[in-house]
């Protein structure tokens, strides 16, 4: 289905450790047709960190910043 759509919809997941602390980056799918996954996703996450193009901020990336803000999720 992703190279049907042209749109990832699998996460990513990528765990990295330094100087022995551990972290793990989930990386979802931003489309909204994926949003309750992403949604799921978040119930697990300590933070979020949020990569934007400037030039093109898509409503689905804001409804997902004010998501992480009603869970008191740190972005």
């Amino acid at each position: 289905m992703e190279q049907e759509r042209g749109i990832p919809i699998t996460p990513t997941v990528l765990a990295i450790s330094v100087q022995g602390t551990w972290s793990t980056f989930i990386d979802t799918p931003g489309h909204q047709d994926f949003s309750e996954d992403t949604y799921c996703t978040l119930t697990a996450a300590d933070c979020a960190v949020t990569v934007l193009d400037a030039a093109r901020i898509e409503e689905q990336t804001l409804k997902l910043f004010e998501v992480c803000c009603q869970r008191g999720i740190p972005v």
